[in-house]
This record gives structure tokens, C-alpha cells and sequence, in this order.
């Protein structure tokens, strides 16, 4: 009899464990269909000025707005300006970023509730980390965040006396493809906020809303990343709009369009007016280190013949940088088995030839001592 019971429970455990793997292949299945699909959308201006007609209906204003589509950032500010050269309290009117920013916490809440109810604290659980994590680091993370901080987003931002509105952006693909992702795993109707589902669908980058007055900004024509989803491109725009508005990224960071579309006219200066660490840093990847090291002025401070007979040197820049605040220093190593010459950058710490080719290997001058070197 217990034998019995034990069948009957294994095949309830298998039974569960076989609709559970089901469930999650269509989770992963949707869900790399539905970033695909978004990521190549392309603008309906018809469907975004109708949408946001509804937008400004379903948070309380029945008034149209004088709805504005910019075709990117540059052309965004060309229209402020425009409007500015008028009244702008009669042209903007109520500054609606927190009635959006509430709508959007309202649909978000009623979504989860929704979705609560179709599935237990397991499922749940798991198609957050295997749905909207992943989501929100595609869209939120790796797209939004960096576009939004750029130079002429920070410029729109600042053509404005207070902040406008962010919701619907690109940003809220993460939350509105989750729920939107499950239902259609679960092929079930969750209660989802299609108005911005849709508004992004058609091709909306970003709404810009005042009472009267809005700007759309049509998503980018063009976006390259890497292959850890990061902005990047090597010899062009990471993003680019069709207004000629571009963007330029290495590895997720920001850089000017001199380093990727002209690196051998970067300058000296350039690079020492450059505080921040992370752009540094891709100054030197992009140069490569022999030619940042050069760029920025060096001279050898010790020399020594590997077991090789190959010269090892260690250079440093002849001014302390204000930046790491000590000397940069660089070691050429040459490869007993290729020949190949290799400039790095080495530590501070390191203060001899000895020291530095030995910390290419992961070692101390001690214990680097190998027979055969590859």
C-alpha cells in the first residue's frame, strides 16, 4: 500500500516537475521573441500622437495637447527652443511628470496583483528572475540608463525648468514586458497597461509631458552593443537618431566621437582633461597603451635582458597624474614564443623591469623564474 502511495506521489512530482519545465521554456521562449521584437520596432507617428491622446485621457485631461514628434534629442531641443521664444507657461502649461510617474506605479501594482493570482510564490519568484531581471538589465540597465545621461539628453533636461516626465520610455520595457511576457506564457490575461505597451510598440522613445504641450521622441534608428549587451560600437555611433543625433559608446561608457571615429587625432590634452576613470580607461583601450603611454609622455626608468635575451623596460610618465594621483607606468614585454611586443599598463607599485614581468604572469621577482615560458 505504501509502495502504491509512493508511485501515485512520483508521478504527481513528475507530473509537476514536466509543467513546470514547460511553463519555463515558454517563459524563455516569449521572452526572447518579445525583446527582439522591440528592439526593432519601427515609429507609427499616426498610432503614437492617438496613443498619447489616450495617455493624457486615462490621467484626468480630456483637452488634447499640441503633441510634437521629434525625431531625436537635437530635434527635441530645436522644438523647446521654438516654444520658448513664446510664453512658455501658456504653451507648456502643468509640468505632468508626477501624474505619469503615479499612473505608472497604479498599472504596475495592478499588473503584479494580477499576475499574483494566476500563479503560486514559486512560479512567481522564478519568472522574476528569469523574465523581468533580465529585462529590465536589456532595456532599463544597459539602453535607458546610459541614454538618458548622455550630453543631449542632459542638455533637453536642462532646456526645461523642471524635470519632464519619463514614463512611458524605453525604460518601462522591463515591468511591461515582464507581465506582458508571463501572460502570454500562463495564456492568460493579466491586467496590463497596454496604452504604454503600445506607446513604445509604435516607436516612442520617450514622452515629454506639460498640460499643453508634449514631445514624443521617436526611438533610435540604429543601436549597436556588445556581447554582454552593453552600448559599444568600434568605428561608429552606438546609438543613433535620424535627426543626426549620435552617441558614442565603448563597453557601456560614454565617449567622445573624436576617440572612436578619429583616435589618431586624439591629443594630450585631451586626455588629461579627462577626470573621469572610467572614460580614461577607454581612452587608453581604444589607443592602446603604447600610444597613450606616448600621448601622454614617458621616459624608461629601468632596463633588463629576460632569460631570453629579450629587453624588458619599464617606462613611467615623466608627470604625476592628477587623476591616480602618482606616475602612470607601462612595461614592454616581449613573448619568448611569438616575438610579439606587448605595452601594458602596470601597477604604481612596481618599480623595476624584474617586477613588471613578473606581474604580467601573476607572480613576484622571487617565484618567477619559469623553464619554459609560453
Amino acid at each position: 500500500m505504501s509502495s502504491i502511495r509512493s508511485c501515485e506521489q512520483y508521478e504527481q512530482l513528475k507530473t509537476r516537475d514536466l509543467g513546470e519545465s514547460a511553463l519555463y521554456n515558454r517563459l524563455s521562449k516569449i521572452k526572447f521573441e518579445w525583446i527582439s521584437t522591440r528592439l526593432h520596432a519601427k515609429p507609427s507617428p499616426f498610432e503614437l500622437i492617438d496613443l498619447v491622446n489616450q495617455l493624457y485621457v486615462d490621467i484626468g485631461i480630456n483637452d488634447s495637447p499640441d503633441i510634437q514628434l521629434a525625431k531625436g534629442p537635437l530635434h527635441a531641443i530645436e522644438i523647446l527652443r521654438l516654444r520658448l521664444e513664446s510664453d512658455q507657461e501658456v504653451v507648456t502649461g502643468k509640468n505632468l511628470a508626477g501624474l505619469f510617474m503615479e499612473r505608472a506605479i497604479r498599472k504596475a501594482e495592478a499588473a503584479m496583483k494580477s499576475l499574483r493570482l494566476l500563479c503560486g510564490d514559486d512560479e512567481f519568484a522564478a519568472s522574476q528572475n528569469m523574465v523581468f531581471w533580465d529585462l529590465n538589465f536589456q532595456f532599463a540597465q544597459s539602453i535607458m540608463q546610459p541614454i538618458s545621461v548622455s550630453e543631449p539628453f542632459r542638455n533637453l533636461q536642462k532646456s526645461f525648468k523642471n524635470r519632464p516626465s519619463q514614463s512611458p520610455c524605453w525604460g518601462d520595457l522591463d515591468w511591461l514586458g515582464y507581465y506582458d511576457v508571463c501572460g502570454k506564457a500562463w495564456q492568460k490575461n493579466i491586467e496590463l497597461d497596454r496604452l504604454s505597451l503600445e506607446f513604445v510598440s509604435s516607436g516612442g522613445f520617450q514622452l515629454i509631458a506639460f498640460e499643453h504641450f508634449c514631445v514624443v521622441i521617436l526611438r533610435p534608428s540604429n543601436i549597436e552593443r556588445n556581447e554582454n549587451y552593453a552600448l559599444h560600437a568600434e568605428t561608429g555611433p552606438a546609438v543613433s537618431w535620424d535627426d543626426g543625433s549620435e552617441l558614442y559608446f565603448w563597453n557601456g561608457i560614454e565617449v567622445p566621437a573624436k576617440l572612436i571615429k578619429m583616435p589618431s587625432r586624439v591629443t594630450r590634452e585631451e586626455i588629461m582633461a579627462e577626470q573621469n576613470a572610467e572614460k580614461r580607461r577607454c581612452y587608453q583601450e581604444i589607443l592602446g597603451s603604447e600610444q597613450f603611454g606616448k600621448l601622454l609622455g614617458i621616459e624608461a626608468i629601468d632596463r633588463k635582458l629576460d632569460q631570453f635575451k629579450n629587453e624588458i623596460i619599464l617606462f613611467r610618465t615623466k608627470e604625476r597624474d592628477k587623476l591616480v594621483g602618482d606616475h602612470i607606468f607601462f612595461a614592454r614585454v616581449i613573448c619568448p614564443s611569438t616575438q610579439r611586443v606587448y605595452f601594458l599598463c602596470v601597477p604604481p607599485k612596481i618599480k623595476t623591469a624584474d617586477e613588471a614581468v613578473a606581474w604580467t604572469f601573476g607572480k613576484t621577482p622571487g617565484d618567477y623564474n619559469p623553464i619554459v615560458e609560453t
